[in-house]
């Protein structure tokens, strides 16, 4: 398995999908509500790298100790 994943930090253009943006109304300033929805959709979308990685590892596993067991 190889990964290569180039994510950055959040950065100029402040640009984050709107439904991202409404989750932080408590922000009075515009700018910094925006920045809290880009790192919220960052860690949102790694979470979903993350757990397609874990289903990934999970099947080869049993994969694996199908394998096994028709060889015992």
């Amino acid at each position: 398995l190889f990964l290569y994943l180039a994510y950055d930090a959040p950065h100029t253009p402040l640009q984050a999908p709107q439904d991202e943006i409404d989750r932080f109304k408590n922000i009075a300033d515009p700018a910094r509500r925006t920045y809290a929805a880009m790192v919220h959709h960052f860690d949102a979308q790694l979470a979903r790298v993350l757990e397609t990685i874990e289903a990934e590892l999970m099947a080869a596993l049993e994969r694996w100790e199908a394998l096994e067991s028709r060889q015992a």
